[in-house]
């Protein structure tokens, strides 16, 4: 079975080492090897059975702390966007970026809201325009993190949260 993935012109060969994951968030993890790409993390779908992956990139550095709890989220809301048929396999775009950054921040205040706070300035770090990903526009979604942080904290569901506020 193959894994279509989200960023697959950058992937190279997947290891087959599977890690169980809080089961609060919708994926199995597997390393891959993607030298093309400074992601950490990928989405791994299957549309067939409608499966997910977290690809954990082992060409970059892994990240710790708020940076991979809110990595690890913003796939799990590129999962659900797939699944829902809000987001396509392929290219990157602006709506699913803001799609997995509003589910992290959802998910993130349903699950652990002593992190939100954290979640929120490390997006607003990550999403400014010095930021290294910012030179692709499709990577500023600092509009809809403002309009989440209105109206977060929340105990919604995180897909329905993201899919109000982006309508």
């Amino acid at each position: 079975m193959k894994i279509a993935l989200v960023l697959a012109l950058f992937c190279g060969s997947a290891l087959a080492q599977d890690y169980g994951l809080d089961p609060k968030l919708p994926y199995k993890e597997i390393e891959v090897r993607a030298d093309r790409t400074p992601t950490p993390f990928l989405t791994g779908y299957i549309p067939e059975t409608q499966e997910c992956h977290l690809l954990i990139n082992t060409s970059t550095a892994k990240p710790t702390g708020i940076a991979d709890l809110v990595g690890r989220a913003h796939e799990a809301g590129h999962c659900h966007a797939l699944r829902r048929g809000k987001q396509s396999i392929g290219a990157a775009t602006r709506y699913g970026e803001a799609y997995g950054d509003v589910f992290a921040l959802a998910w993130i205040s349903k699950h652990h809201p002593d992190q939100l706070k954290d979640a929120i300035n490390f997006l607003m770090v990550a999403r400014s325009p010095r930021a290294h990903q910012q030179r692709d526009p499709i990577y500023n979604t600092l509009l809809v993190i403002h309009r989440a942080m209105d109206n977060l904290p929340s105990d919604k569901d995180p897909v329905l949260f993201t899919e109000e506020l982006l309508e």
